[in-house]
C-alpha cells in the first residue's frame, strides 16, 4: 500500500512538472501554480518515504549544493542590505525563490532514470507545441517581420529556442531510444523555421556554437560540418536577416544599457544595490536616454549591479563547477541515451548562458527563467548520479 502511495505522488510530481514545462511559456500564473504545487508534493513524498527524517532528503544530492547554498546566501545578503529592502524582498520571493525551487526539483528528478525520461518527453512535447504555434503565427507575417510569438502569445521565443533547439539536436545525433531520436527529428523540422524566423542574432550564433562544442567532445565530424553548413544557410534566408547579421558588431543599445549597470556597480561594488534595484535606479544613472526600459538586457551586468562583485563571482563559480564536472565525466557515461540527454542539457546550458549576454532571460520573470533553473538542476543532478554510479553500469540515470 505504501509503495502505491509513493508511486502515486511521484507520478503527480512528474505530471505537475511536465505541465509546467508545457504551459509555463504561455502564462506566469500556470508557471507559479505548477512549481509551487510540485514543491509541496515533493515534501509530501519525502514525508511518506522517510517519515520523521524526511527533512534530510528534501534536498537531493548534487555536486552544486554547497555552491548553490552560497549563492542563495548572497541573494539574501543583497536583499537585506538593499537600498530598498521591501522592493528587493518582493523580487526575491517573486523570482529567486521560484528559481531555487525549480533547481532543487530538477536535482531531485535526476535521481532516477524514469523521472529523467518523463521530463525529457515533456521538453520534446513542449517544443513541438511551441514550434507549431510559431509556424501558425509565422504564416501571417511578412518576410521582414520577426517571429516572437506562439499561438499569439509572446513566449520570449528567443530564450526558448536557445534552450530547446540544441537539446533536441543532440538527442537526434546521440540517442538510441526511438522516441527520443524520431520525436526530436520531427521537433527539429517543426522548430527550425521558427528558429530562423525569430532572427535573433545571438540565438543564431549561440545554438550552433553549443552544438559544435558538444559534437567536438564526441568527435562527431559529420555533425560538426552540418552545423557549419546550417550557420552559413542563415545568411541566405531573407534580405532582412542578412542585413541583421551584417550589423552584428555595430553599436547596440544593449552595450549602452550595460554601461548603466556598470555605473551602478561602481557605486555599490561589493554586494550591489540590491535585488531588482536596476529598474529603480536606471532613471538616475541614465539621464541622457529618452527610452523606457527596466532591464539592461545583459544578465551578467545586471546581476553585477544588483548583487555586486560577490554575487557575480559566486554565480560564475557555480557555473564553472558545473561545466568542469559535466565535461570531465563524459567518458564515464556508457549508456547512449544517458549520454545524449547529458550532452543535450549541457548544450542547452551553454546556449542559454551565451544568449544571456544579450537578454535577461535566466534571471527575470517566472516563466522561461524558471525553466532554465529546472534544466540546470536536472543537468547538475545527472552529473551527480554519474559520479555515484560505476561507469560500466550507470543504472540510476
Amino acid at each position: 500500500m505504501r509503495e502505491k502511495i509513493l508511486r502515486f505522488f511521484e507520478y503527480l510530481i512528474l505530471g505537475d512538472l511536465s505541465l509546467f514545462i508545457v504551459l509555463a511559456p504561455y502564462s506566469s500564473l500556470y508557471s507559479k501554480v505548477f512549481i509551487y504545487s510540485s514543491a509541496f508534493l515533493w515534501i509530501i513524498f519525502c514525508v511518506f518515504s522517510y517519515r520523521l527524517r524526511f527533512y534530510r532528503h528534501l534536498i537531493a544530492p548534487n555536486i552544486l549544493n554547497k555552491d548553490f547554498r552560497l549563492f542563495f546566501l548572497v541573494l539574501l545578503i543583497a536583499t537585506r542590505f538593499s537600498l530598498d529592502y521591501y522592493h528587493s524582498q518582493g523580487i526575491f520571493f517573486s523570482r529567486y525563490l521560484g528559481f531555487t525551487l525549480a533547481f532543487l526539483l530538477g536535482s531531485a528528478m535526476a535521481q532516477h532514470r524514469h523521472r529523467v525520461y518523463v521530463l525529457v518527453g515533456a521538453i520534446i512535447f513542449a517544443s513541438i507545441i511551441i514550434g507549431i504555434g510559431g509556424l501558425w503565427d509565422h504564416w501571417h507575417l511578412s518576410a521582414d517581420e520577426r517571429l516572437y510569438t506562439s499561438f499569439g502569445y509572446d513566449v520570449n521565443l528567443s530564450a526558448l529556442l536557445a534552450l530547446y533547439f540544441p537539446f533536441i539536436c543532440l538527442l537526434i545525433l546521440f540517442a538510441k531510444k526511438h522516441f527520443f531520436k524520431w520525436g526530436s527529428l520531427i521537433n527539429a523540422i517543426i522548430l527550425y523555421p521558427c528558429f530562423v524566423a525569430n532572427m535573433s542574432r545571438v540565438v543564431l550564433y549561440a545554438v550552433p556554437a553549443s552544438i559544435v562544442v558538444s559534437c567536438y567532445t564526441q568527435k562527431k565530424r559529420l555533425a560538426f560540418l552540418l552545423t557549419i553548413v546550417t550557420i552559413i544557410s542563415f545568411y541566405f534566408y531573407s534580405p532582412f536577416l542578412k542585413a541583421r547579421i551584417a550589423e552584428t558588431f555595430k553599436q547596440d543599445i544593449r552595450v549602452y544599457r550595460s554601461g548603466v549597470a556598470l555605473g551602478i556597480f561602481e557605486d555599490f561594488p561589493v554586494i550591489g544595490a540590491g535585488l531588482g534595484m536596476f529598474e529603480k535606479l536606471r532613471s538616475i544613472y541614465d539621464v541622457d536616454s529618452n527610452r523606457e526600459y527596466i532591464h539592461s538586457e545583459n544578465t551578467f551586468t545586471e546581476l553585477l549591479s544588483e548583487t555586486g562583485f560577490l554575487g557575480l563571482t559566486v554565480f560564475l563559480w557555480l557555473l564553472a563547477v558545473f561545466f568542469k564536472n559535466a565535461f570531465t565525466l563524459l567518458k564515464q557515461i556508457k549508456d547512449p541515451n544517458q549520454l545524449a540527454i547529458h550532452l543535450g542539457l549541457t548544450a542547452a546550458m551553454i546556449s542559454a548562458l551565451t544568449v544571456s549576454f544579450a537578454t535577461n532571460s535566466i534571471m527575470v520573470g517566472f516563466q522561461n527563467a524558471v525553466i532554465f533553473w529546472l534544466i540546470f538542476g536536472l543537468a547538475s543532478g545527472m552529473v551527480t548520479q554519474v559520479q555515484k554510479v560505476p561507469s560500466d553500469t550507470n543504472e540510476n540515470v
